[in-house]
């Protein structure tokens, strides 16, 4: 009996947590993997975590679809996120079903136009859960200046 229960244990230690029904890869992990790929210049990571129907609002403008913001912003955000220095300053995360929300502010430090600029961003990113993962559906930014 000392041995089967040794043996299960044992077992049990070395089945991987998702075998279990434990996620791994969470709605904020995710979001970190967005901006990892971001940071990165990992254009086809960044894209993979986006949900085809993503819909971005940001200072007011928005883009309609992942493949609109692959053709626009992606591209600077990828330039800005390389050299800039983002730093969490809170972050909360609701999960309800396969829909998630996850907000984090942060403070930034980095170059744009050539000027030195320090700024605190929040965001909103909202994402659902696919047969593949989360995925990002809807992102909200908005900065000041400092």
């Amino acid at each position: 009996m000392k041995k089967t229960l040794l043996l299960v244990v044992v077992c049990l230690l070395f089945v991987p947590m998702a075998a279990l029904g434990e996620p791994t890869d969470g709605p904020a992990e995710t979001v970190s993997a967005f901006h990892q790929a971001l940071t990165s210049g990992n254009k086809e990571l960044a894209l993979e975590l986006l949900s085809p129907d993503l819909i971005i609002f940001e200072d007011s403008a928005k883009e309609a679809s992942r493949e609109e913001y692959a053709s626009g912003h992606l591209g600077p955000d990828m330039k800005f996120s390389a050299q800039a220095k983002r730093k969490v300053i809170d972050q909360k995360v609701k999960v309800s079903g396969n829909t998630s929300w996850v907000m984090t502010r942060y403070s930034v430090k980095g170059k744009a136009g050539g000027k030195r600029i320090k700024l605190k961003s929040a965001e909103t990113m909202v994402l659902e859960k696919t047969p593949d993962g989360w995925q990002i559906v809807h992102i909200h930014w908005s900065n000041r200046i400092l």
